[in-house]
């Protein structure tokens, strides 16, 4: 997902920024705005029997402004939806504070079901073949290229990376193969043609 690919950028351009050589090492990710994420707390959820899908319907219904609530009449539980004029207002401290109904009627905060982080998203998906890219580049200063290019394989094959994540070269590092092959094979065909 996008966490990998952000993971794996950040990791690429943590281990080469400790190479010699490079300069204005950089990333094409562009980040988007901050996002706050609320994750489950599985240990909490499992405490209090809470059902993430019932959590979401109860979230969600406090966004659009109305709440849930549960009534105690003679005839037995019923649950009844009540309209918030606070819910576009309290804003996320108000989300937090939402009493969140189990479906055996326990109430917890909202605040101790999940946990809290702010996110900043990608804007800007680069895609090669389909799969999800990201671009790190530098420049080169005061170092031999192919010494560059050798030392900058080695700490990536040294690099732990997430889960499907792989890394290669490409630009001038191809081109350069490339021409090697070619004129290898030049080479070759100029040698069977002497003999």
């Amino acid at each position: 997902g996008l966490s990998e690919l952000r993971e794996a950028a950040a990791n690429a351009e943590n281990t080469l920024k400790g190479l010699n050589g490079l300069t204005n090492l950089r990333t094409n990710l562009v980040l988007g705005e901050e996002a706050l994420v609320l994750e489950p707390n599985p240990d909490a959820m499992l405490r209090g029997k809470h059902k993430l899908e019932n959590i979401t319907n109860q979230a969600e219904a406090y966004l659009r402004g109305t709440t849930s609530e549960r009534l105690k009449l003679e005839q037995g539980e019923m649950a009844v939806t009540i309209s918030s004029a606070q819910g576009d207002t309290t804003g996320l401290e108000g989300l937090l504070n939402l009493p969140i109904i189990s479906e055996d009627g326990t109430k917890e905060k909202l605040r101790g079901l999940v946990h809290l982080r702010r996110e900043r998203g990608i804007s800007e998906i680069m895609r090669i073949n389909q799969e999800k890219t990201a671009l790190v580049q530098a420049d080169l200063e005061g170092v031999p290229y192919q010494n560059a290019v050798a030392s900058v394989q080695s700490a990536l094959d040294a690099t732990a990376w997430p889960k499907d994540a792989t890394w290669n070269f490409s630009g001038e590092e191809i081109k350069r193969r490339e021409s090697f092959q070619k004129l290898f094979f030049a080479l070759l065909i100029a040698i069977l043609l002497v003999y």
